[in-house]
């Protein structure tokens, strides 16, 4: 069994993970703190750079500042 499989936001569907820039990540991240993999999740977005979206309760621009810092 994927880890996929374990995912909270397993069967919601991808508007609440991949919105526009104005709308609010809150309730994204709600779910996602709440995820057994939010680690496995973040693991994986933070591996590729191309994802965009909320992974792992965190936005593409939070990834990216994080990789800067760890660098």
């Amino acid at each position: 069994m994927s880890w996929q499989s374990l995912a909270a936001c397993r069967g919601l569907g991808p508007d609440l993970f991949f919105l526009e820039r104005s709308e609010s990540v809150t309730e994204a991240k709600a779910v996602c703190w709440s995820c057994p993999v939010r680690r496995d999740c973040l693991a994986v977005a933070m591996a590729d750079d191309s994802l965009s979206g909320i992974w792992g309760a965190t936005t593409r621009k939070q990834r990216r500042l994080h990789r800067r810092a760890s660098a």
